[in-house]
């Protein structure tokens, strides 16, 4: 059986003044992307793709060392295109993320619609499938994004979905179909 594995990166060190696209994970960050290897060790992955944003990488880079598999950049499962907005405030920024998400084929955030970024995405995650063929891949990726494609595959309310999930966080889906077998919304350590 062969599986999809959606990955939310981990905890990023956030830096002010620094576009969120820019930082690397935290000490807590290193720490859960392990654990969360090991949750994954029992669906014996073949590959990751990860996007090219520090977080993202070194969260998959953290998970190819542990499961002992190949890790590739994938340009198109980074996030949602803001490289040309500034800095907000967090209550601005959850503002910009609730008018993205309820306005899909406007440009109101960032240099991407809701619309554009879920193709960007849909379409490489189909070329991924077909690359992939019966084998089981991970793919670490981001919030917004990943919100977009739950919405388009599940129905799911894309803010609420994003507000839900934590880092990292993740899904299991099972291939061809596409099929969603589990969701973990938050990988967290145990005191």
């Amino acid at each position: 059986m062969s599986h999809l594995i959606f990955v939310r990166h981990s905890v990023p060190q956030i830096v002010p003044g620094i576009q969120a696209a820019q930082w690397h994970l935290s000490k807590d960050g290193i720490e859960l992307a392990e654990l969360l290897a090991k949750q994954l060790e029992y669906l014996e992955p073949n590959i990751i793709f990860s996007s090219p944003e520090p977080k993202a990488h070194e969260t998959g880079a953290i998970l190819a060392k542990h499961l002992e598999i190949p890790q590739q950049t994938e340009k198109d499962i980074r996030e949602h295109d803001l490289s040309s907005n500034k800095i907000l405030l967090q209550s601005d920024f959850e503002a910009s993320v609730s008018k993205f998400f309820n306005y899909p084929g406007r440009l109101v955030f960032g240099n991407e619609s809701a619309e554009q970024t879920l193709q960007r995405f849909t379409g490489a995650v189909n070329k991924l499938r077909l690359d992939i063929r019966d084998k089981s891949a991970i793919l670490v990726t981001h919030g917004r994004i990943l919100s977009l494609f739950f919405s388009e595959i599940t129905g799911v309310q894309p803010y609420e979905f994003w507000n839900s999930i934590g880092m990292p966080a993740y899904a299991i889906f099972e291939l061809p179909k596409l099929t969603l077998i589990q969701l973990v919304n938050s990988v967290k350590i145990e005191d």
